[in-house]
C-alpha cells in the first residue's frame, strides 16, 4: 500500500497530523527512500540550471524539494515536517501528496 493510500485510510485527523502521518509514511516506504539519492541530485542539478537560467520559481521549487529530501535522506523527521510544511505554503504541496 503506498504512503497516501495509508494516509487516506487512517483518517489523518488534523493539518498537521495529516502532514506528520505522510511525512512519516514517505521515511518508512522502501520505494521511496530507494530512489531518494536520485531526487536529491536531481534537484541539485535544477538548481544549479536554475541559476544559470536565472530562474527564480525553479531555484525556489527546487530549494524547497532539496530541503525536504535531504531531510528524509538523513532520517530527520521533525527537518522534514518542516520542509514539507514549507513546500505547502509555497503552493508545491500537491506535487509530493502533501496538500
Amino acid at each position: 500500500m503506498s504512503f497516501l493510500r495509508r494516509v487516506h485510510a487512517e483518517g489523518a485527523g488534523t493539518e498537521a497530523n495529516r502532514m506528520t502521518t505522510i511525512v512519516r509514511n514517505m521515511m518508512a516506504d522502501k520505494r521511496f527512500t530507494d530512489a531518494i539519492e536520485d531526487m536529491v541530485d536531481a534537484s541539485k542539478t535544477a538548481i544549479t540550471y536554475a541559476h544559470i537560467s536565472h530562474n527564480e520559481h525553479m531555484l525556489q521549487f527546487n530549494t524547497l524539494c532539496l530541503n525536504f529530501f535531504q531531510a528524509i535522506q538523513q532520517k530527520k523527521e521533525n527537518e522534514a515536517i518542516d520542509a514539507a510544511h514549507d513546500l505547502v505554503k509555497a503552493g508545491h504541496g500537491k506535487a509530493f501528496g502533501l496538500a
